[in-house]
């Protein structure tokens, strides 16, 4: 039986037979290797290997498209940003629907770097998935302006070539629709749409079941799944092919703890293949997603953005340390709080917030001693360098 290290070993040979699209010997001896009995095999070691002929194979494969021919036809005259270090730009993106008195999206900037995993958070109906839908290009903005620097095949004399940009997009809506028939034959039929066929589709299909962790639910139709399940289909139907942008609403709110652990695992190794495509997904908790990403774009209740960078640079130059308690009690923390000057206790949906500050070491270590004896306290976590940090300085 394969421990976690073992089961991601097994998905990056997978990838890379796709890669190759052979296979090459020294990836096949590895995936050989993998299948022997445990006291044949030094398990950590082996890991390692395929970390390393991982980054062999990538860097080949992404120095050969490096030298592939820059195309002649009109997109290649055109005057267009074609930085290849950034995937897509978004310049005040503000969106109103038709009747509504508020915005849904307003003056959002970003920048989104080829191969990077980008979150979306905020509170309920703060822009997410209005957002996320003007990047797939589902909306367009009411204004603002949107480039696709690397999508620059998909220019036609400067201006954007929808139809272009659109096959490179793979987007997964928050509520995907009811399908028909089995699994397999949907997958099968997508592939196809996306000039699989053959021996190839079934390559193809056969590698999105295993990769999604759904071999064993091939034959079972929608009516029979989960929402987990239907969740992981959706993304391997999403997975078929190559694109350029992986965009998905809440992926993560039908999965049990292990399963999104895995699935953020598994974005993070997408956006290492050769064409480096970038994911952009929404997520309502941020305490499980942040080590994951590269970039974090922090909504308000209002549709504006309180933080567009990476979730690293978040904590530089905080004045204070702040500790997010779930307590059912908040008074005897009053009580310690208040003995410490500078320090603050707030309480927000049923949540206690204290901010000491950064050289208050004492007074910190006596707060952190008071939360684990003496008070009623279910669950403590320091949010100094958090995403959920952004939300608590924007409500003081």
């Amino acid at each position: 039986m394969l421990d976690l290290q073992g089961v991601r070993a097994v998905k990056l040979l997978q990838d890379l037979a796709r890669t190759c699209d052979v296979h090459d010997h020294s990836v096949t001896m590895l995936g050989v290797r993998l299948q022997l009995p445990d006291d044949r095999v030094d398990r950590q070691d082996l890991y390692r290997q395929i970390l390393v002929k991982t980054d062999e194979v990538l860097s080949h494969h992404r120095a050969q498209a490096g030298r592939a021919p820059r195309s002649h036809g009109a997109a290649a005259a055109a005057k267009v940003d074609t930085d290849p270090a950034v995937l897509l730009r978004g310049e005040n993106l503000t969106k109103r629907y038709a009747g509504a008195a508020a915005w849904a999206l307003r003056d959002v900037t970003l920048t989104v770097p080829v191969g990077a995993p980008v979150g979306v958070v905020g509170p309920n109906s703060a822009g997410k998935s209005t957002l996320l839908n003007l990047l797939a290009g589902s909306l367009a903005p009411s204004s603002g302006a949107l480039t696709y620097p690397g999508f620059a095949a998909a220019m036609r004399a400067g201006s954007l070539d929808w139809s272009a940009i659109r096959r490179q997009i793979r987007h997964v809506p928050q509520r995907p629709p009811r399908w028909s028939g089995r699994m397999r034959d949907n997958l099968r039929v997508w592939a196809a749409c996306l000039e699989y066929h053959g021996e190839r589709n079934d390559r193809e299909v056969d590698y999105v079941l295993e990769r999604m962790d759904l071999a064993a639910h091939g034959d079972k139709t929608w009516g029979a799944l989960s929402g987990g399940v239907r969740m992981r289909f959706e993304l391997a139907r999403a997975w078929i092919g190559e694109s350029n942008l992986l965009v998905l609403d809440e992926p993560l709110a039908p999965l049990d703890a292990r399963m999104q652990h895995s699935l953020l695992r598994d974005l993070r190794d997408y956006t290492r293949f050769p064409r480096r495509p970038a994911v952009v997904f929404s997520a309502q908790n941020t305490a499980e997603i942040e080590a994951h990403l590269d970039l974090v774009v922090c909504l308000d209740g209002d549709g504006q953005a309180l933080y567009v960078g990476p979730p690293r640079a978040i904590a530089r130059g905080a004045k204070h340390h702040v500790l997010e308690v779930v307590v059912r009690d908040p008074e005897p923390l009053r009580d310690v709080v208040g003995r410490h000057e500078g320090c603050v206790l707030r309480v927000r949906d049923g949540v206690v917030l204290i901010a000491v500050p950064v050289d208050a070491d004492e007074a910190l270590a006596q707060i952190r001693a008071h939360t684990r004896v003496g008070v009623d306290v279910d669950g403590v976590r320091d949010i100094s360098r958090s995403v959920r940090l952004l939300f608590w300085e924007g409500s003081r």
